[in-house]
């Protein structure tokens, strides 16, 4: 409620730039004071609650939030003007008299509350795969479906103060206004986006947001810029889907969870220095001539033969070659003569 009463109070022209304030005042039948000096409206702190709202309008508790909003706005608005001076609602066109032309800006205020109102309290959706947002709205059936309404979406980290400052289209929520020009000079335009759609459509789907950042949006009447803009709340996109975790295939071809680096590293330095030492074995005894003992590793068994097929037997070994220059070998000469004999023969060309 307070909001749409500092609405009417912005839109009126004789009451533009006065502040509002809300006051404890007890038992005081008091509802709303105007102090022309500080040009400020005191106004009872029960209107802020639905039920002392109700309570003072003396309606029926089963009344719709709307409903009772509506009228604890107008009462109060009315007592304002009320309060001010009639030469206030002078005009040079004698036509019509101060009264009267109070009478109007209290129907026009009515009617700006009924708009409002029916536009409904715009509602945001979160979009079922990505960081967009959807804004929804009502549409009367007795307005023009065509005309035009202004979406904004606004960044609440960058433009929270937007919720508090736009309460009529001519704040910015028109292009008239230049919002987005304002909200540059503030260094707070970024996240921020502006464009019109038909009123008819009644939602609005924004993409391309941030995700996992919080958001709200701004919907105005354009063809009148004293309109009382709507505001929805703040809702948050959504976030980033977390990773799937990573799957290994062991031999057998099914898979299971991958260890973590930390963990592989820890066992292969636990599994080295025993293929290191299996390696090595056979080298160190070469090297020490045999001085050190060390078991062999056991060789793995012959693989068996597969059933379904013979093995092909080895192809016979080839003898080596014989060497021209080599001297002939002697039946009855032992093997290591004859190889001795072999390797002088040779050494006789190649020196």
């Amino acid at each position: 409620m307070c909001r749409l009463l500092r609405a009417c109070v912005r839109a009126c022209p004789q009451t533009n730039g006065m502040a509002i304030r809300f006051v404890q005042a007890g038992q005081l039948n008091l509802q709303l004071r105007f102090y022309a000096a500080e040009k400020e409206l005191r106004v009872h702190e029960r209107w802020l609650s639905r039920d002392g709202g109700v309570w003072e309008l003396g309606l029926a508790e089963h009344l719709h939030d709307s409903d009772v909003m509506f009228h604890a706005a107008k009462r109060l608005f009315t007592a304002a003007l009320e309060q001010l001076p009639l030469d206030l609602f002078e005009e040079d066109d004698n036509s019509r008299t101060a009264r009267w032309r109070r009478q109007l800006e209290i129907s026009r205020a009515e009617q700006r509350l009924l708009d409002h109102l029916r536009l409904g309290n715009p509602t945001v959706t979160s979009a079922a795969q990505g960081p967009g947002l959807s804004v929804h709205w009502n549409v009367d059936p007795s307005w023009d479906e065509m005309a035009a309404i202004q979406i904004q979406c606004h960044r609440a980290s960058t433009c929270s103060h937007v919720r508090d400052t736009l309460l009529v289209a001519e704040d910015g929520a028109c292009p008239t206004a230049g919002l987005e020009q304002q909200a540059s000079e503030n260094g707070s335009a970024a996240g921020c986006r502006t464009t019109q759609a038909n009123l008819g459509a009644r939602v609005y789907n924004q993409d391309g947001l941030e995700m996992g950042e919080e958001y709200f949006f701004v919907l105005a009447l354009p063809g009148d810029p004293m309109s009382i803009v709507g505001l929805t709340g703040i809702t948050r996109t959504n976030r980033a889907p977390a990773p799937a975790p990573r799957l290994a295939y062991d031999s057998a071809g099914e898979h299971r969870e991958a260890r973590a680096p930390a963990a592989e590293a820890s066992a292969s330095s636990t599994r080295a220095p025993g293929r290191l030492r299996n390696t090595f074995a056979p080298l160190n005894d070469t090297i020490n001539g045999g001085r050190m003992s060390s078991s062999p590793e056991p060789e793995p068994p012959a693989a068996a033969a597969s059933p379904r097929r013979a093995q092909a037997p080895p192809p016979p070994a080839r003898p080596p070659p014989v060497s021209a220059h080599a001297a002939p070998a002697s039946n009855g000469a032992p093997p290591s003569a004859r190889s001795s004999a072999t390797v002088t023969s040779f050494c006789k060309f190649y020196p």
